[in-house]
């Protein structure tokens, strides 16, 4: 079985594929790397409410997996990364390395 991952940012999603979850974490730390110059975001307003910047999600980075596992990582307009799991229900995974964060919890 294969990784599936998907980036999306902006209007831009863009498809790769990985053999193993190591091959797939490495992927996406290089594609981290290529967003993290363009994530910066001014604070915005919906309503009458102000979304900081690090509340907004400049790109995701998704990956699934065999057994229905997924998770992925949020890179946020103040260019912190939250690692989460779930499909539809996103769980928050805890960790000072964000992707060796998602890796752990993808393989439990």
């Amino acid at each position: 079985m294969t990784w599936k991952l998907t980036v999306r940012a902006g209007s831009q999603v863009d498809r790769a594929r990985a053999e193993t979850l190591d091959e797939a974490l490495g992927i996406v730390r290089v594609r981290l790397a290529d967003l993290q110059p363009s994530a910066h975001r001014e604070p915005t307003r919906a309503f009458a409410r102000e979304i900081a910047p690090g509340q907004q999600v400049a790109a995701r980075l998704e990956l699934r997996g065999p057994g229905r596992r997924r998770g992925g990582v949020d890179l946020r307009g103040d260019g912190s990364v939250a690692a989460w799991t779930g499909r539809v229900a996103k769980r928050e995974v805890a960790g000072h390395d964000a992707v060796a964060a998602l890796g752990e919890a993808l393989r439990e």
